[in-house]
């Protein structure tokens, strides 16, 4: 090699790994996968002092919702809610519906009204085909109250069949 020809070629070599750096974080970006975008997000910004009165009540009322999911095979998986009142004694008599969203498909969301199983439980089988992270939207009413709470959950792959 002659002398003083590596730097040009460091240069060269640089230059094109930034280059495919930005193709590759290009085409990363272009995924429509990768767009996720919150449905209705310019009418819950117009409705945000609703979602604030919301909040207001959910703290009055002190409900706590713990949910469960446990992987069913098959894409599916069983989520299973506890719900209690301030004191923490289980409530009965109440509508319970979710919305799950993954975190990487938000376009792809199930929904669901969870059945009563007594004694502050409600559960339901939901499509769930991919581990990670998951948004739970729960809406809740009892007696005429209402109650809405935002649960982050992260989904384990199911167990393999032997």
């Amino acid at each position: 090699m002659k002398k003083g020809a590596l730097w040009p070629l460091s240069l060269v070599l640089f230059f094109g790994g930034l280059i495919a750096l930005y193709a590759y974080l290009f085409h990363v970006a272009d995924d429509p996968r990768a767009l996720v975008v919150e449905p209705n997000y310019y009418q819950k910004g117009l409705h945000y002092d609703d979602e604030m009165a919301q909040q207001r009540e959910n703290a009055a009322l002190g409900w706590r919702l713990a949910p469960t999911v446990t992987p069913a095979g098959g894409g599916n998986a069983e989520l299973s809610v506890a719900l209690t009142d301030a004191s923490g004694r289980r409530l009965d008599g109440a509508t319970v519906s979710v919305v799950a969203m993954h975190n990487l498909l938000a376009d792809h969301p199930d929904s669901a009204t969870l059945a009563d199983r007594g004694g502050g439980v409600y559960a339901a089988m939901l499509a769930m085909p991919r581990a990670g992270m998951w948004e739970l939207k729960f809406d809740v009413t009892r007696a005429g109250a209402r109650f809405t709470e935002d649960e982050r959950i992260e989904l384990e792959p199911a167990p393999a069949a032997r």
